[in-house]
């Protein structure tokens, strides 16, 4: 993004230099960096969990304002793939006359008077216009915002100037530099400036490297940066490593499906007469989440996604791989053939009718093999939730029902499953399901009184299960008034409209006898016009908004 800078300003022999400058934030303050440098690196290896808070965590989600907690990175992934805008130019300039004034004197006022514009987390629409200006002007002493920008880096307590530092150390090239971005680009938010500024500081195959090492280490916004940039290689370790494991991801695999496919080769990977079972399974993934669609390019995208199923497919057939993932792929396979879509347009891409007819066929002859139903049940034994996930899933697609083990697997904690114990329409199972969840969920530390929180993250997790609860409720009349109760005392806004919605699926003749009292003492407490004018349409027995 800013390769137009590499090499611009210094030479390789030019160090910066130590001075000490002021410190603008509390003493008792721990800096990122240091905060980040005190656990043990191990190449290839992630950060550990407790190194995932960072030391100003509590200012950030007090800034937030909303009750909302981003995961690491996940706020400049959102915004950066989906929501961009322009940056305010008067911001910008504000933030290089200060960035100019504290380089060539780093007072005690030129430094806060910087500080207080870059701590807050605003960095990633400013850096590129910020770093441009820079550039263009030409103005800055090198050597010592090259101080200053290390400094920062090391030193700040605040994530939006420690962003701002990596950004600005792409200009920079020293081993001590590459060394800082590569400790710093192991935590998620900051990934994405880091493998930005490796990207200018370093030659083109260096920068892939670092890139690979880095996405070794992340699974979620961080992989997807570096992904996306990995995707343009020329190396065979990298294309074959994308294809097996740099596509999964903690936040969606269709982010980086197409990249994979098309950076790491597919078609070409699976022309090889015998394949690895991480390539098999990994194929799978990439297909299904290319079926998926979403976010990035999908398989209507994709010049050669009826050849890679089909050689997937012939792969399968001659495959007896110990995983139940194929069976999914296949059913995902054939719920995209089966639905309409402009074929004629995509005949181009090689889905003939003849060819679609292939496909499906090969793939519901897979899923007839006696097999896949001893390796089902075989993990629907397994403890861990994602391979019991994949288990029931299956299950379902070869035509058996896991709902006991859905709810044995709740019922011991191992994983939540309530969204898919409410897909039933027997009332004795959402009566067990009711009952389960009155012992494990904390009604009380729920029902705390009405507010506008959004409800998203861990601190929630009781709430968002008691969402999949509530959302099918409607349908079972007189079941579970006491978790709409509690729902309607929430204090996020989703569960007391669920909660409404149930009670009007209902219908006041199924009401217990002191609903409307409870209702109108909702209204009393409501502080969102929206919410109340819900209550209102529900009592009265109108329609919700």
């Amino acid at each position: 993004m800013y390769s137009y800078l590499r090499g611009l300003f210094l030479s390789k022999k030019e160090v910066a230099s130590e001075v000490i400058i002021p410190k603008p934030w509390d003493a008792d303050r721990q800096s990122i960096y240091q905060f980040l440098n005190s656990f043990p690196r191990e190449k290839g290896k992630p950060l550990p969990d407790e190194a995932g808070i960072l030391p100003d965590e509590a200012i950030v989600h007090a800034k937030s304002g909303n009750g909302m907690r981003w995961a690491s990175g996940a706020m400049d992934g959102a915004f950066g793939h989906h929501a961009g805008s322009a940056p305010d130019q008067s911001n910008v300039d504000a933030i290089y006359n200060a960035l100019h004034s504290a380089t060539l004197n780093p007072s005690a006022a030129n430094i806060k008077t910087l500080y207080i514009l870059i701590a807050d987390d605003n960095v990633l629409n400013i850096a590129d216009a910020l770093l441009s200006q820079i550039c263009v002007k030409k103005s800055l002493p090198l050597i010592k915002l090259q101080t200053l920008t290390l400094w920062l880096a090391r030193e700040s307590p605040d994530r939006g100037a420690v962003k701002l530092a990596v950004a600005l150390l792409g200009m920079f090239s020293s081993a001590a530099d590459i060394d800082l971005l590569m400790t710093l680009g192991l935590h998620e938010e900051f990934t994405l400036f880091a493998a930005v500024a490796l990207g200018n500081a370093l030659e083109e195959s260096e920068a892939e490297a670092a890139w690979w090492e880095l996405a070794k280490c992340v699974d979620g916004w961080g992989r997807i940066h570096l992904v996306e940039r990995l995707a343009q290689t020329k190396c065979t370790g990298i294309q074959n490593w994308l294809l097996r494991e740099g596509y999964a991801n903690s936040v969606m695999h269709e982010y980086l499906a197409y990249d994979c496919a098309v950076g790491g080769n597919l078609e070409a990977a699976l022309g090889i007469e015998n394949i690895d079972d991480a390539l098999l399974l990994g194929a799978g993934d990439i297909i299904q989440a290319l079926i998926n669609g979403g976010p990035a390019q999908d398989m209507t995208d994709y010049e050669g996604g009826a050849a890679v199923i089909q050689l997937y497919l012939g792969h399968l057939q001659r495959s007896r791989i110990r995983s139940v993932e194929p069976i999914l792929a296949a059913q995902a396979v054939i719920f995209f053939i089966e639905q309409p879509r402009e074929w004629e347009v995509l005949e181009a891409y090689g889905w003939k009718n003849s060819a679609r007819q292939r496909i499906v066929d090969s793939a519901k002859e897979i899923l007839k093999e006696k097999h896949w139903a001893l390796m089902v049940q075989d993990q629907l034994q397994a403890e861990d939730s994602v391979s019991f996930w994949s288990a029931a899933r299956a299950a379902e697609v070869l035509g058996d029902d896991p709902w006991e083990q859905r709810f044995c697997h709740q019922q011991n904690g191992r994983s939540e499953q309530w969204y898919d114990l409410m897909r039933t329409d027997d009332a004795n199972r959402v009566q067990r399901v009711i009952d389960l969840a009155v012992k494990q969920l904390d009604l009380e530390k729920i029902a705390t009184g009405p507010a506008a929180e959004l409800g998203l993250g861990p601190d929630y997790r009781c709430h968002t299960a008691l969402d999949f609860i509530l959302q099918s409720l409607d349908r079972f009349p007189g079941l579970g008034w006491g978790l709409i109760d509690a729902g309607l005392r929430s204090p996020v806004t989703r569960n007391r409209n669920m909660a409404l919605r149930a009670l009007a699926g209902w219908g006041q003749a199924n009401w217990p006898a002191n609903t409307k009292q409870v209702l109108e003492a909702a209204r009393s407490k409501e502080p969102e016009s929206r919410v109340k004018e819900n209550i209102e349409n529900v009592l009265a027995g109108r329609e919700m908004a």
